[in-house]
C-alpha cells in the first residue's frame, strides 16, 4: 500500500477558503490600499489555477495566485479595463517565520522569470500574509531588517516591504468585513486556542446564514476538519452538539459529519458484539465486523489529518492486528500532530 503523505490542516484550511473568489475580493476591499482598490476591476479577479511549470513554485504551495485587471485611468468602472493586471498572492502564516520576507519575495521572482521566459511583459504583484499565530508578529517585514540594524543607515536600496495582516491585534468588526470572511477569520485565529468553543457556533451560523445550503455543509465540513486536527480542547461531542442544533436536516448519508455523528453508536455495536458473541462459530463474524467498523474509523481519521483516504479493498489486505495498530497510530497523530 503506497505511503500516504500528511498535509497541514492549516493550509488546507486556507486554500480551501480563498480559493472562493468572492472572499478574495471582500479581503481586497478591506486590506488593500484604497488608492489601489480604485484602480481594479474586482469583478473580474480569477484564481490562477493550474498555470505553474515551475515546479519549485508549486512545492513551496504558492498556489494562491489571482489576476485582477487595472482599470484605464480616467474611465468608470463600467468601462473596459486595459489589458494589464495585477496579480494578487496569498500566503498564510501559523508562525512567525524569520524569513518570510525571502520566502514572498522568491515567490515573486519565481513568477516573473517565468513570465520572462515566456516573453511576456511583467506584471505587477501585491503580496499579503495572513498570519494567524498564537502571539503577534515579531519577524522581519522588510529586507532592511531582514539583513539587520548593521547595515540600516547604508543606502543599499532595498525597499521590499512585505504586508502583514495579524490576526493577532485584529478584532472583528462587522461593519469591516463580510459574514463570510470575518467567520473565516475567525477560524484561522482562533484553531488552537481554547476560546474557540464559545466562538464555534456564532462562527457556523454567520455561514449558515450567509450560505445557500450545499455550500454551508460543504464549509461546515472543512471546518470539522480543520478544527478537530488543530485544537486540543475542543471534543468531538461539543462540535457534534453545535452541528445538530445548526442542522435542520439529516446529514447526507456517507458525509464525514455522518460519519462522526455515527460513530459512537459503532463503537457501542462493536463492544457489545464482542462481550456478547460465542467463541467457535460466531467468532469469524464479531472478527469482519470489528474489522468493518474499525476501517471505518482508520479512514475518519485520514481525512482528519488532511490524509489521503486508503480503499476498503487495500485495508481488507491487513489483518485485524495490523488495522488496529494503524488506527492507533492514526489517533496517536492526531492527538499529538505539531500544530
Amino acid at each position: 500500500m503506497q505511503r500516504l503523505q500528511i498535509e497541514s490542516p492549516h493550509d488546507k484550511f486556507f486554500r480551501f477558503a480563498f480559493k472562493h473568489v468572492e472572499l478574495v475580493h471582500d479581503l481586497i476591499q478591506w486590506t488593500f490600499p484604497a488608492s489601489l482598490v480604485k484602480q481594479l476591476d474586482l469583478t473580474a479577479i480569477r484564481w490562477k489555477a493550474g498555470s505553474w511549470t515551475d515546479s519549485k513554485l508549486r512545492d513551496k504551495r504558492a498556489d494562491l495566485l489571482f489576476s485582477c485587471p487595472i482599470i484605464k485611468q480616467g474611465n468608470s468602472r463600467k468601462s473596459q479595463a486595459q489589458n494589464a493586471l495585477l496579480y494578487i498572492l496569498l500566503e498564510h502564516k501559523s508562525a512567525a517565520d524569520h524569513y518570510t520576507v525571502l520566502q514572498v519575495l522568491s515567490y515573486l521572482l519565481r513568477i516573473w522569470e517565468e513570465q520572462q521566459r515566456g516573453n511576456v511583459p511583467l506584471t505587477p504583484i501585491f503580496a499579503l500574509v495572513i498570519y494567524h499565530g498564537m502571539t503577534p508578529w515579531n519577524a522581519p517585514t522588510n529586507i532592511r531588517e531582514l539583513l539587520g540594524t548593521e547595515f540600516a543607515a547604508l543606502d543599499l536600496q532595498l525597499d521590499f516591504q512585505l504586508k502583514i495582516l495579524d490576526l493577532t491585534s485584529w478584532t472583528e468588526n462587522p461593519q469591516e468585513t463580510s459574514p463570510i470572511l470575518t467567520s473565516t477569520l475567525q477560524l484561522l485565529k482562533y484553531s488552537r486556542r481554547p476560546e474557540l468553543i464559545r466562538l464555534l457556533k456564532e462562527i457556523f451560523e454567520r455561514w449558515r446564514d450567509s450560505l445557500v445550503s450545499p455550500l454551508f455543509k460543504e464549509w461546515l465540513q472543512a471546518a470539522w476538519n480543520y478544527v478537530m486536527s488543530t485544537n486540543q480542547d475542543l471534543s468531538e461531542t461539543q462540535v457534534q452538539e453545535i452541528v445538530d442544533e445548526l442542522l435542520s436536516v439529516q446529514y447526507e448519508p456517507g458525509s464525514l459529519v455522518d460519519r462522526l455523528y455515527r460513530q459512537g453508536h459503532s463503537e457501542g455495536l462493536t463492544k457489545g458484539l464482542a462481550e456478547g458473541l460465542a467463541e467457535g462459530k460466531a467468532e469469524g463474524l464479531a472478527n469482519g465486523t470489528e474489522r468493518g467498523i474499525v476501517i471505518g474509523r482508520i479512514q475518519l481519521l485520514q481525512q482528519l489529518l488532511g490524509l489521503d483516504v486508503s480503499s476498503i479493498d487495500d485495508l481488507l489486505q491487513l489483518k485485524l492486528p495490523q488495522i488496529h495498530d494503524l488506527a492507533a497510530s492514526l489517533e496517536q497523530r492526531l492527538k499529538d500532530k505539531s500544530i
